[in-house]
């Protein structure tokens, strides 16, 4: 019996010692979270330049050809 009970012991212990290790990993997940989010709206802002950039250059393109219709 002694034995057996040794054995949980055991057992729990490294059953304790994983849920702490994964209660850490969980921690730095949370944590990185928030740094993550902060990247994704730096590129959302960027993506949103790019794209008004790009709206802006297709009208000056625009006008050069219609400039050079009328020089025509």
């Amino acid at each position: 019996m002694f034995v057996g009970r040794l054995q949980m012991k055991v057992l729990i212990d490294v059953s304790v010692d994983q849920i702490e290790a994964c209660s850490v990993s969980v921690g730095r997940a949370g944590n990185a979270i928030p740094e993550m989010m902060q990247v994704v709206a730096g590129f959302s802002e960027f993506v949103g330049e790019i794209r008004v950039a790009s709206a802006e250059q297709g009208v000056d393109v625009e006008e050069v050809r219609l400039e050079g219709n009328t020089a025509s």
